[in-house]
């Protein structure tokens, strides 16, 4: 753990694939050289996209980045199987997750472009501003819901 900003803040160590392990793995591209974008089957993304809940654009780049450069610290590891776990183990609260997150606006574009507008927007802008303090209540509510499980 590290000292940051008055915060202890613990580094999540990752791997980087190198473009030659990324086509070994069939990660991207297979080995009759489908792509990610014409869903050819056997591809490690495809896969998992198909069991991603939502299919945002936001997500597909998140994911992409997860699997480019995976965790490669055991006790993150473990923490990310046991989390999984967690989620099969409690259908009930699986779905009522599932649900809350289709309903969040993409979060991070919307504060970026909060912040960027600087502190008097117009109406219409603070409009977008509202949207992304509900959307941050949805977080709340979700982390809430773990609580109480």
């Amino acid at each position: 753990m590290a000292r940051h900003g008055g915060l202890w803040v613990e580094w999540i160590k990752k791997s980087v694939l190198d473009g030659a392990t990324l086509h070994s793995l069939e990660v991207f591209r297979n080995a009759s050289g489908g792509t990610e974008g014409g869903g050819a089957p056997g591809l490690l993304l495809h896969a998992l996209q198909d069991e991603v809940a939502g299919g945002d654009e936001y997500t597909r780049r998140l994911l992409r980045s997860w699997l480019c450069a995976p965790l490669c610290s055991p006790a993150a590891l473990q923490q990310r199987l046991d989390a999984i776990a967690d989620l099969r183990d409690n259908p009930g609260v699986m779905a009522e997750v599932v649900v809350m997150l289709k309903t969040l606006p993409h979060l991070e574009r919307m504060l970026a472009k909060v912040h960027r507008q600087g502190l008097n927007p117009p109406v219409s802008r603070q409009e977008g501003f509202l949207a992304a303090l509900k959307g941050f209540k949805t977080c709340i509510d979700i982390v809430n819901l773990f609580k109480d499980d």
